[in-house]
């Protein structure tokens, strides 16, 4: 699990095959990488300019231990990919 914390980080791991799990006051979402509800706006908001006060991104090579570390719902936009 690595803690996404910077625009730099998001654009290297969105750029290659895993999981990116975000956190925020209303769950914790799973999405594959290249799902196009995850974007650098939202990011940006989240991490960035809101210091991420209410959650975070993280990424994962594996999906089985996102799963296993922070139980996150399916991305209904990206779960057939998964």
């Amino acid at each position: 699990m690595i803690e996404i914390s910077s625009a730099e980080q998001f654009k290297e791991y969105r750029s290659k095959d895993g999981y990116f799990v975000v956190k925020d006051i209303t769950g914790i979402k799973i999405h594959v990488t290249r799902c196009p509800d995850v974007d650098i706006a939202n990011f940006n908001k989240k991490v960035i300019e809101n210091s991420s006060k209410n959650g975070g991104y993280y990424y994962f090579e594996d999906v089985i231990d996102a799963n296993e570390k922070l139980k996150p719902k399916k991305c209904e936009n990206c779960r057939r990919l998964m």
